[in-house]
């Protein structure tokens, strides 16, 4: 419904609601269409700001000890260790 009101997607208004609360965003893909939708943001309503506040579960999305470990391998100096060489 927000989307619609300013006629953007759905992803367009997450990104202007993070963005709005001060959030940095690293959105990824590698279309091109969303690659460009991403750059432009809406400017949300304070209603609607409200809104989303409400419906924020305050959980992480990241596990930094989980995917820390995955990621170990970057952190290694051996290339061996690295599952992508």
């Amino acid at each position: 419904r927000v989307a619609n009101a300013h006629a953007c997607t759905p992803a367009q208004v997450a990104l202007s609601w993070a963005l709005a609360r001060g959030v940095v965003v690293i959105p990824k893909s590698t279309n091109p269409i969303r690659l460009e939708q991403n750059l432009k943001t809406a400017t949300l309503t304070s209603d609607e700001m409200r809104m989303f506040a409400k419906i924020q579960k305050h959980e992480r999305k990241v596990d930094p000890g989980r995917d820390l470990k995955e990621l170990e391998w970057v952190f290694h100096e051996d290339s061996a260790a690295c599952p992508l060489i």
